[in-house]
């Protein structure tokens, strides 16, 4: 039975012993015989094998394993977990960024994706199909490797240094925060946490969006398109699915993530969402999804600048992005959803939140004054006839 780590300073160091054994098949190549070659590519499997052991041991006695539990959540081939170890290790040990530059100087002190492939165990035939994989996958892994010099932007660059997202390396190392570059932006809703306030005028439309989300298929890309006026309930309503979903929920308002690094900050939202395994609550979208033009924008700003036939290609590149970091989003917004829409990877149900009536306004008062003191003197059928408000503004 594989014994638990018990910090992750254990971990860590077996994540340096395993690359530097990977190293040392082209630090002494002439030195080895065959024989010797087969003998410690064994050695290095079985390390591999005891270490994923020992952080299932980790997880079921309570312990943190976040390097295992990153390679769940990205869905990570043994070629990428190979280069995650390879980018972990000079951030650990400063010599091991010496030993990369010693075999691949075109690479700096970081592993290019050469020295991954000529590194990692399997026969240099299935090299090709490698690379071919991850080139597939560059979208998804870009939010965990930043490029190095050598490869700047050129991601077909084999030489190209990987380095650790710092998002990514502070996950690692056990840093639970959002992300800092995100602050004011997001805001993340544990099921099991924060105070809900209760549905008390949207209970029928919960139940519909929970039977629905129950009839679909596993693993369906379900969209909720919860469309009503600010202040209506529609975040509130995304918080309780989750909770009953028991699933956390972060929530990303796309109107402030609008400036010059517009992309990468979505990709930092979907980062995000893998790291939480949560469902995403995008707001800020009219500009994508109103009908008024804007303008041209220019290919580094935000496209809510853009005319409307220019943004839909952005907002459905940022759907298929958000369907490869969850399978639940809730697109809160005023405007319709737009017809040349249609064919996105989601399953998409309409979810109208109307005004509410005078009957449901005194509903809303009521609840909201049962713990004020003289709540109970306050004639609430005259404030719901005399305020049309939504929802939050009654409970504000």
């Amino acid at each position: 039975m594989a014994v638990p780590y018990q910090n992750l300073e254990e971990q860590f160091a077996d994540v340096l012993r395993l690359a530097s054994r990977r190293l040392e098949a082209l630090e002494r190549p002439a030195s080895r015989t065959a024989a010797e070659e087969r003998g410690a590519r064994e050695l290095e499997a079985r390390l591999e094998r005891r270490m994923r052991r020992r952080c299932e041991a980790t997880v079921d006695a309570g312990g943190a394993a976040p390097l295992e539990y990153l390679f769940r959540v990205f869905q990570l081939t043994d070629f990428e977990r190979h280069c995650v170890y390879l980018a972990l290790a000079p951030e650990l040990d400063g010599s091991m960024g010496a030993r990369y530059a010693a075999l691949a100087p075109e690479s700096g002190r970081l592993p290019g994706v050469e020295l991954c492939l000529r590194t990692f165990p399997a026969p240099p035939e299935r090299r090709s199909a490698l690379l071919g994989e991850w080139r597939t996958r560059r979208e998804l892994l870009a939010l965990l490797f930043r490029f190095g010099p050598s490869g700047a932007e050129d991601r077909s660059d084999l030489a190209a240094g990987l380095k650790l997202e710092s998002r990514v390396l502070d996950f690692l190392l056990n840093d639970q925060s959002l992300d800092g570059t995100l602050e004011g932006r997001m805001e993340l809703f544990w099921p099991d946490g924060k105070t809900l306030p209760p549905l008390v005028t949207q209970k029928e439309t919960l139940d519909r969006m929970q039977a629905y989300a129950a009839a679909v298929p596993a693993g369906t890309k379900l969209l909720f398109h919860l469309r009503g006026e600010t202040g209506s309930g529609r975040r509130t309503l995304a918080r309780h699915l989750c909770r009953a979903r028991e699933q956390v929920l972060l929530t990303a308002d796309l109107g402030q993530l609008e400036n010059e690094r517009w992309w990468d900050n979505l990709r930092a939202v979907c980062r995000e969402v893998i790291l939480r395994h949560a469902a995403l609550a995008l707001t800020g979208l009219e500009p994508f999804l109103h009908p008024e033009a804007a303008g041209e924008a220019r290919e580094d700003e935000a496209p809510a600048a853009a005319r409307r036939e220019d943004r839909l290609p952005y907002l459905r590149q940022m759907l298929q992005r958000a369907a490869e970091a969850t399978d639940l989003l809730f697109v809160c917004s005023e405007a319709p959803w737009p017809p040349e829409l249609a064919g996105v990877p989601w399953e998409r149900l309409e979810v109208p939140l109307e005004r509410p009536d005078t009957a449901q306004r005194i509903a809303l008062w009521q609840n909201a004054l049962l713990s004020l003191p003289g709540g109970e003197d306050i004639d609430v059928g005259a404030l719901a006839a005399k305020f049309a408000l939504q929802p939050a503004q009654i409970a504000a």
